[in-house]
């Protein structure tokens, strides 16, 4: 189930029910499938936030990511699994339409039919991945881990679909 949120333009705040959800899950896709790096956002110890780009996939309401579990960001995602993604192409004009979205959930180890997922989806999105995993005879390394991040809510901009500087956010 899919709750839209507000649109927001300037601080000002417009309701979103002129955005139908099929559009708003199109968008997410969209821009979720154009762009193979997000930004990981996770606290330490200490409280002060942390940030990792890692290459993602993803699969409907989850992200995942393949990473060392010894790092900094999957001990962090370990101990406290409340994480901030965000999602843009760097390469946008910033006087052309501007999309990317922040995305907001809870971060884990995948294991079983999950990790088996996170796998073929990866290995769909990075062939040179499934080729390095195949020349190992399916064996990666014990510390690569693949970690799921299944979203609560998000927050998307896309100026094509959406309007200039409108904001959509929704909750899955």
């Amino acid at each position: 189930t899919l709750r839209l949120g507000t649109a927001m333009t300037n601080h000002k705040t417009f309701g979103s029910a002129r955005h139908k959800k099929g559009e708003v899950l199109k968008s997410r896709r969209y821009i979720l499938d154009q762009t193979a790096l997000c930004s990981l956002a996770t606290v330490n110890d200490d409280g002060t936030p942390h940030i990792n780009t890692a290459f993602f996939c993803s699969q409907g309401d989850e992200l995942f990511f393949l990473s060392d579990i010894r790092s900094t960001h999957c001990q962090n995602a370990l101990k406290r699994p409340q994480v901030a993604v965000s999602v843009f192409d760097s390469r946008q004009n910033w006087n052309a339409d501007k999309a990317g979205i922040q995305i907001f959930g809870t971060a884990g180890v995948c294991r079983d039919k999950s990790a088996a997922l996170a796998q073929k989806r990866y290995a769909e999105r990075f062939p040179k991945y499934a080729a390095y995993v195949k020349s190992q005879k399916g064996r990666i390394d014990e510390n690569s881990q693949f970690f799921s991040i299944r979203i609560a809510r998000y927050k998307i901009l896309d100026e094509k679909r959406f309007g200039e500087e409108n904001f959509v956010s929704a909750h899955t």
